[in-house]
């Protein structure tokens, strides 16, 4: 083989190594951009990603329901929510949160409610929003569940604690919550989804923490029998601390 031959052909082979290094590295880089749109658009409670839907539109503003065209789900009382997630190791109590969470910041466009959470609370705090919560302006209600063994029993303190986000303008509702009051969550009237949920205290005689937030904006009847009007949030601070201090 002539010199000249030889070089051909090694500058033929050099080519067709380069242009195979090409295409290998052309589906490396479709693979890595598919799975980096899968990730964003898939999880947009991640703060990050959160971030950057939020430039690109792609996240929206929060939707105003009324009880009548809320998104469909079954209600739960404070029993069946302890039962549940007593039993789900942190794993998985963290995965139903990110959930949770995602169906909130996307309308639940893909993702339906859990569940509409029903009963009776004793309020045991109140306190205005701030900007740096998940929500601002509003109420936050603190308030422990309470429950009837049967028909005939005084109601009784169960292990369940809500942190309930009023979304509000009105400046000085938080006169209208008063710590023992009855706050009553009603799926016909509240839609009252769940937003995360977290274990405290003893590890075999846990308290179930859950955070909820009304998806029916109308006119809200307060304990003290005053209507203030519901306003949905025009943004979310994804960073906030959940659960709620």
């Amino acid at each position: 083989m002539s010199a000249e031959n030889y070089r051909s052909e090694q500058f033929s082979v050099s080519r067709i190594a380069w242009w195979f290094l090409a295409i290998a590295l052309a589906i490396t880089f479709a693979l890595l951009s598919w799975s980096w749109c899968y990730y964003i658009f898939n999880f947009p409670e991640k703060e990050s990603n959160f971030k950057l839907l939020q430039k690109l539109g792609y996240i929206g503003e929060i939707e105003s329901y009324t009880p009548l065209d809320a998104p469909n789900a079954a209600a739960a009382n404070p029993q069946y929510l302890y039962e549940l997630f007593s039993s789900l190791d942190e794993d998985k109590v963290e995965a139903m949160n990110d959930v949770l969470m995602r169906g909130y910041i996307t309308n639940y466009d893909k993702i339906p409610v859990y569940r509409y959470l029903e009963g009776e609370f004793r309020i045991t705090s109140v306190r205005t929003l701030q900007e740096t919560d998940l929500l601002y302006p509003g109420l936050l209600v603190k308030a422990r569940a309470y429950i009837k063994a049967d028909e005939n029993a005084i109601s009784s303190a169960y292990p369940v604690v809500i942190d309930y986000f009023v979304p509000t303008e009105v400046e000085d509702a938080s006169q209208n919550f008063q710590e023992g009051d009855l706050l009553k969550l009603v799926k016909s009237k509240h839609c009252a989804t769940l937003l995360h949920v977290e274990r405290e205290g003893q590890v075999g005689d846990p308290t179930l923490r859950c955070a909820v937030i009304p998806l029916a904006y109308n006119i809200y009847i307060t304990p003290d029998r005053q209507k203030i009007p519901l306003n949905p949030p025009e943004k979310l601070n994804i960073m906030a601390a959940m659960p709620v201090k």
